[in-house]
């Protein structure tokens, strides 16, 4: 996704909220890009754990999206042992073959680190990247 694009989904989404404030799609999305959005100013971890909330109880408490989606939320604000709990509820249910993905989060939940969604480069543009481990918003890991 394009730096912009962030902002546009963020205002995009608010205003699908202003309209149907119990929209499940909608609240878990906003919810995600104010948790993983890689541009510091767009991230809300309050506000992302409070739709997240709302997106997985209108869901059901076994939605594994939703539950992914507040455990990122969670290690927003820091609260990683929060966010490693749900990512493992998340994980029973889902198929094995998206298990390593959540298995993946609660390790880097584990190391301390939040969930960043990549900013997509320009055609022909020069990428920078951290190496792995690197602490830091370039480079991390999103779903």
């Amino acid at each position: 996704m394009r730096a912009g694009s962030f902002s546009e989904a963020v205002a995009d989404l608010g205003r699908v909220l202003e309209l149907e404030p119990d929209h499940i799609g909608a609240n878990a999305d906003l919810a995600w890009v104010l948790s993983t959005a890689p541009i510091a100013e767009l991230r809300d971890g309050r506000r992302a754990i409070d739709l997240a909330r709302k997106a997985l109880a209108a869901a059901g408490d076994r939605d594994p999206r939703c539950l992914e989606i507040l455990a990122a939320a969670h290690a927003e604000v820091g609260d990683f042992a929060t966010a490693i709990r749900l990512a493992a509820e998340a994980e029973q249910y889902v198929a094995a073959q998206h298990r390593p993905r959540f298995r993946r989060q609660q390790e880097q939940f584990r190391q301390g680190y939040p969930i960043r969604q990549a900013v997509a480069a320009p055609a022909g543009a020069a990428v920078a990247t951290r190496p792995a481990g690197a602490r830091g918003e370039v480079g991390q890991e999103s779903q």
